[in-house]
């Protein structure tokens, strides 16, 4: 015999329900393998379960004494088919889809192997196709049913989260836990048919997504990559789902290759309406990576985004915090040389500026693009305060004048830079905003009292100075 056939044999063996033994093995009788498939098929055929155990033990004789054959294997498979019928509980249809593969497996090797005489390999064809087709059909309905599941495990989380009765609460609960349970059971009955189909993976993925259990989501879906052939849809979601679980860093790699498929696609790239969701996904990467403070690679990305979206004013506010980080750490690096070595000092210092005048362009452009955003206004307005340039200072602090009347701290900036740029009337107006607001700020109270002072108000120095006291 043949090694794959005493494997296969050996194989078929092991798969036997205990206990089945031939009435004709016990009397030593070696039947035909026409006559033990044609009482196979009796027993098959009468419906009742309990001579299935006869059956198989016929089969079961055939392939120890005659080796792998076709219409035997064949009805050894439809046993498997009847049975899962026949049984309610999906836990218990697990072990017997599993032997329903094995056998159907065996079936094709059968067929392929041109060692098995050809006697024996007969309607192999049609014998395949049917058995091929039921597997279909029973794939379908388990992977239906679970995906039916993921929707109403998703509604009764909602049902759960707004739920305040404790005893409504339970009862969802437990209804929630017995529609996971049988998704997982129906997607593994899937699995068990087409362990190569990673839409059962992402199926699972999605049902303890639902439930909050992103770790065990995050395996099923990495299982669901070493799968699928569309990678780029599996890629997102594991990201997403690193995102969920504050996991940054580990959505890095994902986001990195999602994007090097989708911009080397032409026949996305080359659509306008597909740019943003691009730029999107980029935009995300970056904040993964300054979360993980890979600065300098979020940073290059950002530069890559404005190649696309140059008025992205997110990006563009991104990319001037990076510059004045860089300025701030080159300003810490000359502090270090201040005293101790005057060419390093310089070259720090020259960093410096030039680090906080790049953040300086990067900050006008965000504000120009969105002058409604205080938050833009403020970074470009301190950004230009530290560069001395206060007339443009002046410009984005009298914004947020504008935005937000009620900030103190602003209308004293805008007057400091009123008053480094000698225009005294418009200083003295924002310092009497802010010190309106603000009456207890002792140091403005002074400076407003000196600058009146030098206006020649002394009427209201007068009250200043009463105010101090």
């Amino acid at each position: 015999m043949k090694l794959f056939n005493k494997y296969l044999v050996l194989g078929l063996a092991a798969l036997l329900l205990a206990g089945a033994v031939s009435v004709d093995a016990k009397k030593g009788r070696k039947l035909q393998p026409g006559a033990a498939i044609s009482s196979a098929k009796i027993e098959i055929l009468s419906g009742e379960e309990e001579r299935i155990n006869t059956a198989i033990a016929l089969l079961d004789t055939l392939f120890m004494n005659w080796g792998p054959h076709a219409e035997g294997l064949y009805w050894m498979t439809q046993i498997q088919v009847d049975l899962i019928g026949k049984r309610a509980d999906l836990k218990v249809k697990l072990p017997l889809v599993e032997r329903m593969v094995a056998y159907s497996d065996s079936l094709g090797m059968c067929c392929e192997n041109k060692d098995v005489k050809k006697k024996y390999r007969k309607k192999c064809d049609d014998y395949i196709e049917e058995i091929d087709s039921l597997k279909v059909l029973f794939w379908r309905d388990y992977y239906n049913s679970g995906v039916s599941q993921i929707d109403d495990v998703g509604n009764l989380m909602e049902y759960v989260a707004q739920e305040t009765d404790s005893s409504a609460l339970a009862s969802y609960q437990s209804e929630l836990d017995a529609k996971l349970d049988s998704c997982k059971d129906n997607m593994t009955l899937a699995i068990a048919i087409d362990s190569m189909d990673a839409r059962t993976y992402v199926g699972l993925a999605s049902a303890y997504e639902k439930t909050q259990d992103m770790a065990t989501s995050r395996l099923w879906l990495e299982k669901a990559l070493d799968k699928t052939d569309n990678r780029r849809e599996v890629l997102i979601q594991l990201a997403y789902n690193s995102i969920q679980s504050n996991d940054y860093c580990d959505a890095i790699p994902y986001f990195n290759e999602y994007i090097d498929i989708i911009t080397a696609d032409d026949g996305v790239m080359s659509n306008p309406d597909n740019i943003p969701g691009v730029v999107g996904t980029m935009y995300n990467l970056t904040i993964c990576y300054n979360n993980c403070q890979r600065y300098g690679e979020a940073y290059e990305l950002s530069q890559t985004i404005l190649t696309y979206d140059p008025e992205n004013s997110e990006v563009l506010q991104g990319s001037g915090r990076y510059h004045n980080q860089m300025a701030r750490l080159a300003n810490d690096s000359a502090n270090v040389y201040k005293e101790s070595d005057r060419e390093k000092f310089d070259h720090w210092t020259a960093q410096k500026d030039i680090r906080f005048d790049s953040a300086r362009v990067f900050l006008k452009q965000a504000f120009e693009s969105d002058p409604n955003n205080k938050s833009y206004a403020d970074e470009y307005g301190v950004t230009c305060a530290i560069l001395r340039k206060f007339d443009e200072a002046a410009v984005a602090f009298s914004r947020i004048s504008e935005i937000d009347p009620s900030d103190s701290q602003n209308w004293s900036s805008l007057g400091d830079c009123y008053l480094s740029i000698q225009k005294f009337d418009e200083a003295a107006n924002a310092y009497e905003e802010a010190v309106e607001l603000d009456p207890n700020n002792k140091s403005v109270v002074q400076t407003l009292r000196d600058l009146h002072h030098q206006l020649g108000n002394s009427a209201r120095v007068a009250e200043l100075e009463a105010q101090l006291k």
